[in-house]
Parts: structure tokens; sequence; C-alpha cells
């Protein structure tokens, strides 16, 4: 029986199953290594498995972060082949880091207040880009100062910084703005990711942290395979970043055109890629399309490309001016001279040639 308390930092040298008595409602992490491949569970007092993550790839380490409340818990150690024998050890302490809950707002003033700024993410949700929007207020109603990097984005590890895009060479890391206090990112992957808020003192009377979706449109091609169209896909004139998911049901080639009539004083960059899953490695795979800047000597930027069907992110970055950015998808076909019809759909895509009539 293994007595856990806020401070517990044990270490394990059996293979058996462990009973944990928790007496401080927090959260735990749990780091087991050996030489061959292992299997740790954990269960409740009821015996019933309770679900964890995780954090690590290599088949001989388990990483967990689990939140405990004060109960009676039971913690199976094994190797997955039980025939294998030898030494597993197990670390169990005690972290200050909080876990933040997806698509709502979590309060954490009083964390604030204990001197608590480390956070852990779990991503369930896929790979896509979501909005990390942090929303203070003040006691004495004065503005609330959110100096940059106030908001971190860690890895898994809590080791390396990411980032909140990487297209072609265009990349900044995950961090807010000064006087800004929400950025989009894309999360590469199911899993872990510390965030860590560094705040200036202040009598804050509020305090909230959440994270949530990037918005979506769906362009559909299917009942216009004929024809040429133009579809919006954002104007928006939100300072800092700002980012957009696209499926498109069938191939088709488009003009995709960013514009402003606004005035800027910064390059902001502009970005479009393709999100692919691959099966094999179980792992998301992202296939750069287009990147450039957008400034005061180049409001208008265009490029044609071939989409196929698949999900698709598009977006800006670093509108510190508050500028009204336009994005819209012009669906683009070819005038064949020689056929009475002139719809010939999609150059160079021979499988989406339609049928014509001959002279």
């Amino acid at each position: 029986s293994k007595l856990i308390n806020g401070t517990s930092e044990n270490t394990i040298d059996k293979y058996a199953m462990y009973e944990l008595n928790v007496t401080y409602n927090k959260n735990y992490e749990i780091f087991v290594t050996s030489t061959n491949k292992l299997d740790i569970r954990l269960y409740d007092k009821q015996m019933q498995l309770l679900e964890i993550d995780d954090l690590n790839s290599d088949n001989n380490i388990d990483h967990v972060i689990k939140n405990l409340s004060i109960d009676t818990y039971y913690l199976r150690v094994a190797y997955e082949d039980t025939s294998k024998s030898g030494t597993i050890n197990t670390k169990i302490t005690s972290r200050n880091t909080q876990y933040l809950l997806y698509d709502q707002e979590n309060d954490i003033l009083i964390n604030y207040y204990n001197n608590i700024n480390s956070y852990y993410y779990i991503n369930s949700r896929g790979a896509g880009f979501y909005k990390i929007n942090l929303t203070a207020t003040k006691s004495d109603g004065t503005s609330v100062i959110y100096p940059s990097s106030a908001i971190i984005v860690n890895d898994h590890m809590d080791m390396d910084q990411e980032y909140k895009y990487d297209v072609l060479g265009y990349s900044k890391f995950a961090e807010n703005d000064i006087d800004i206090n929400s950025f989009y990112m894309y999360l590469p992957r199911n899993g872990y990711f510390y965030i860590h808020i560094d705040m200036p003192d202040a009598d804050y009377n509020s305090m909230t942290l959440s994270i949530t979706p990037a918005d979506y449109v769906t362009i559909d091609m299917l009942d216009r395979m004929d024809s040429e169209f133009s579809e919006e896909i954002f104007e928006n004139a939100e300072i800092g970043d700002y980012a957009k998911e696209i499926t498109i049901n069938q191939t088709g080639n488009f003009i995709i055109n960013f514009s402003t009539i606004d005035n800027i004083n910064e390059d902001i960059t502009l970005i479009l890629f393709k999100q692919e899953y691959n099966s094999t490695t179980g792992s998301y795979e992202k296939v750069d399309i287009y990147a450039e800047y957008m400034n005061n000597n180049n409001k208008t930027r265009s490029v044609t490309r071939t989409l196929d069907p698949g999900t698709y992110y598009i977006g800006y970055f670093n509108n510190l001016s508050g500028a009204n950015i336009n994005a819209t998808l012009t669906r683009v076909l070819q005038n064949n001279s020689n056929r009475t019809t002139a719809m010939v759909a999609d150059p160079g895509l021979l499988h989406h040639i339609f049928l014509h009539l001959l002279h």
C-alpha cells in the first residue's frame, strides 16, 4: 500500500498491483520505465478501469498525468508479455499542473492567486487549428495588460515550444503578441500540450482560459461540376490571428485570393495547407500549399492551385493593425476551342472531363 499526498514521490521496484491512498486532490504524474514493453492500468476502488493517456511513444516507457480526487486507487504495473521478468521502476509525483477542459471557460483565477501558472490540455479531437484565449478583468475596472509571451504552449514533455504555424519556411512560436490575449495555433496531433501563463501582478476580478476549434466551411462541388463560382471563405478583422478549416468534396482548380483595403503597418503572414491522415502510422501529416506576406505594398495576394478532396486550413497571422482581410476561393474552368461545348472541368485532370458534342 502506498500513501499518496500532495508532495509524494515514490519509487516502486516490483511487478505488482499497488494500492494508492490519495489524501490530496490534485494532478499526479506516473512515470514507469523498464527494459521490456509495458502495460500499466489504473483502477478506482470499485476496480473499474480508468482512462489514461500515455505521453510517451516509447514501448518501454509509460508517462501519465492524471487528476485524482481523494480516494483509493489501484495501479497495476506489468509487462505486456506476462512471461517476462525483471525490474520495473515506477515514480509517482504530485504536480501543480492543472487540466484544461475543451471548448469552455476554464476558471484559473484561484490558480493565479496560488502561484499556479502551468496547465495541460489533452487534445482528443484530431489535428487542426484551435484558438487559445485568456480573458481577465481587474477589480477596479481598469484595462488588463497582456505582455507578449503571457501565454506559451509547449510540447507533450513540456520541453520545447510549439509553433502557431510552420508552412513553407514561414513560422512563428505559439505565444501571444503584446496587448493581444489570444492566438490561433495548429495542434499537429492528439495528446498532451502544456500551457504556461505569465501575467503581471494585479488585483484581478476574473481570469479564464479557453481552447476552442477554428470555424469551418464546406465547399460542395458535387452539384456544380460544370460551373465556375466564387465563395467567400472569410472576411475578418480579428486583431492578431485567424484561421479557418475548409472541406472540399471534389477535385477542382481554384484561385485563392486574399485582399484588404485597409492600411497595414506590418507583414501579415498568409497560409494555406492540406491536412492528411496516415492510417499506417496513425498520425496526421501536413502538405504545405501556400505562404506569403501581405503588407501595405501588396494588399492583394493570389495563387492558383488544384485542390483534391480533403481538409484544408487557411488563415492569416500578425494582423496587429486589425485590418479587414477577405479570402475567397474561385473555381475556374478551361475553355476548349475544339468542342462546341466550352466547359471542360479542371485543366490537366482528364478524369473530370465532361461529356461534350463534337463538330
